[in-house]
């Protein structure tokens, strides 16, 4: 059997052992999950501000460049914001967001395919299974599935810019100074949010490693989420009538749709095993003891 850190590995894990070693499997498995998370937040938080601040900047171009211009007998051209502009700045925003998305993802990708690629392959590791990231289409396609998620552009974001243009709009401000303020205002709501994002999704990403894991061993027969503490009420984040976040026992059968549903934004639980097999070849499925949990 291998060791990791204190913890004794068997060749398959079955009910039996996990009543011995189950705390240190859990306790392991966390531990793995929030030094990646750690690690890889910041990066991907800093990505996707970069990565807006550029999209921001084509947007205000576009703008710029399809915003009429009022000559003065001097020959003084003014940019002043007319109502009409409106639609200019809303064509160039949506225009600008469906066109770099690809170019977007492809930035992000690898740093969330890695996060993905570590759950994985730490998981199977601990589980005692053969584990090969590189040829798992499933950690590809879910990696790029999260880039999309990350730099597409959401409600809350297209109703800022809906905000500040009308306001400056009625303002009767001109296109440089909207351009200032969009940059601002957008831009700092956009580094407060980068990060809420990125700890949402990395943990996402991480979880979704793990479960491609779980989904592959023989004997494990249920899961549950440990370590986040706000039990949702909201029926978005619930599965089969409970709050994902602290959800005990889901059969491996129902991991996907469990997954489906997924976590509120700044989620920090770990999914782990809570239930084996007597062995491969068995139905019966012993849960854990439920000290684990608490």
């Amino acid at each position: 059997a291998m060791v990791a850190k204190g913890l004794e590995i068997p060749e398959v894990w079955t009910a039996a052992e996990f009543a011995i070693h189950g705390r240190a499997l859990i306790n392991a498995l966390d531990r793995i999950a929030k030094l990646t998370q750690r690690q890889a937040v910041p990066f991907i938080a800093r990505k996707s501000a970069e990565i807006f601040g550029r999209q921001l900047d084509q947007v205000i171009r576009i703008a710029q460049s399809r915003a009429p211009r009022v000559r003065k007998p001097a020959d003084q051209v003014i940019e002043i914001l007319l109502p009409s502009h409106r639609s200019i700045w809303m064509q160039a925003i949506e225009e600008v967001f469906a066109e770099q998305s690809i170019e977007a993802q492809l930035e992000l990708v690898p740093p969330i395919q890695s996060v993905m690629a570590q759950g994985y392959s730490k998981t199977s590791i601990l589980l005692g299974q053969e584990a090969d990231p590189e040829h798992n289409p499933a950690i590809s396609r879910q990696a790029q599935e999260i880039a999309r998620k990350i730099t597409k552009i959401d409600e809350t974001t297209r109703e800022k810019f809906r905000t500040v243009i009308d306001r400056e709009i009625e303002q009767g401000q001109s296109v440089p100074e909207l351009a200032k303020i969009l940059r601002k205002e957008v831009m700092d709501m956009t580094h407060s949010r980068s990060m809420t994002i990125a700890r949402t999704e990395t943990n996402g990403a991480l979880t979704r490693g793990s479960a491609q894991a779980f989904k592959e061993s023989e004997t494990l027969t249920h899961v549950s989420v440990i370590g986040c503490t706000d039990r949702e009420t909201d029926n978005k984040w619930q599965y089969r009538g409970e709050s994902t976040c602290g959800i005990q026992n889901v059969s491996i059968t129902e991991i996907d749709a469990l997954l489906a549903i997924g976590w509120h934004p700044n989620h920090q639980g770990t999914l782990v095993p809570s239930g084996f097999r007597q062995s491969s070849d068995s139905n019966l499925a012993t849960l854990p003891p439920s000290e684990l949990f608490r």
